[in-house]
């Protein structure tokens, strides 16, 4: 969708930023602001504003928590395999706070015959 001249879509998947984690809510991106957000009970990384929506990212996230002990030499490959393709996770006020994997920008952003060397 087009909102003041600019391609805006909820990303496929996201993960907020290291540094952010504990003020951005895992699930609905809202940022904390009246109670500390709570993390996940078994990989202790995420961070959720309320039981309802850990319990929606349930699904998605505990495959999340399985993979969340392998090896750093494992998730450095696949991480430089995401950044190919990701963008900037902004806050409703624009603010970085994480990467997100977008289908359709990744696909406008897309060339067979890439010029970059």
């Amino acid at each position: 969708m087009w909102r003041n001249g600019l391609l805006v879509e909820r990303p496929m998947c996201w993960t907020v930023a290291p540094k952010y984690l504990p003020n951005y809510c895992s699930y609905c991106l809202e940022p904390d602001r009246t109670t500390k957000l709570e993390k996940c009970a078994a990989c202790k990384s995420i961070f959720y504003c309320s039981r309802s929506c850990q319990k929606a990212d349930w699904p998605m996230h505990k495959v999340e928590c399985k993979f969340s002990k392998i090896s750093d030499d494992l998730v450095q490959s696949i991480i430089c395999k995401i950044f190919i393709n990701s963008f900037g996770l902004t806050s409703v006020f624009g603010k970085n706070i994480g990467i997100a994997l977008c289908l359709q920008l990744s696909a406008l952003d897309h060339s067979c015959k890439p010029t970059a060397r």
